[in-house]
């Protein structure tokens, strides 16, 4: 299974990145094979409905979950229709975030966490 997790680099690796729509950086894992991979969100400087391009973004891309810090409505309904699971976390290392996803103790999401942004929040 594919799963993006927004992320932020930090000094110790990566955070959990509270954005969704305009994370610093989408990280792919593997989960079957532990390959994980790192790509700047070049969409992050739209002007606005930037939540659903990184949702069909990330459909396209194969994902079938994300963990984020929160999401909102636009994006959480596009994500939704595409069947990919979301998963809402505090402020928290990637890998802690990725281990709890393994162990079952992250709960998918069944509505949006946020609110609608708009360009410029």
């Amino acid at each position: 299974m594919l799963v993006c997790v927004t992320t932020v680099r930090s000094g110790s690796g990566e955070t959990v990145d509270p954005r969704f729509g305009r994370c610093e950086q989408f990280s792919f894992v593997n989960m079957e094979t532990g390959e994980i991979s790192h790509e700047p969100n070049d969409l992050a400087i739209g002007a606005g409905g930037v939540g659903a391009k990184v949702s069909q973004f990330l459909a396209e891309r194969g994902v079938k979950a994300v963990v984020t810090g929160q999401v909102g409505p636009n994006a959480f309904r596009v994500l939704a229709a595409a069947g990919i699971e979301v998963y809402t976390v505090g402020n928290v290392t990637m890998d802690d975030a990725l281990a709890g996803l393994r162990e079952g103790s992250l709960t998918p999401v069944s509505a949006a966490t946020g609110p609608a942004r708009h360009a410029g929040h």
